[in-house]
């Protein structure tokens, strides 16, 4: 059962009733766009989802409300570059 409550004016965020797992929120400002929560994706090429998923590596949005953020954001990032490099060599 999926249930939504508004974070902020004009964001909506939807979760599942039962466990509580985020699905995805949406802006108001940008009806054309969801943000899905990949996780819940099941796709034969793993976690990314390539197949149907186009990803943005240029860098972390809401990077301050990260735990841990120097390390893990950085961490992230470092990661981010290597594989947007890999790929770009393919």
């Amino acid at each position: 059962m999926l249930k939504s409550y508004a974070s902020s004016p004009n964001v909506l965020r939807y979760f599942c009733g039962r466990c509580g797992a985020i699905v995805f929120f949406r802006k108001a400002e940008r009806p054309e766009l969801i943000d899905v929560a990949v996780g819940l994706l099941d796709a034969e090429e793993g976690s990314r989802a390539e197949s149907i998923c186009g990803w943005n590596v240029s860098g972390v949005s809401k990077r301050e409300d990260g735990l841990a953020r120097g390390v893990v954001t950085e961490d992230v990032m470092e990661s981010m570059r290597i594989w947007r490099e890999k790929r770009a060599g393919q």
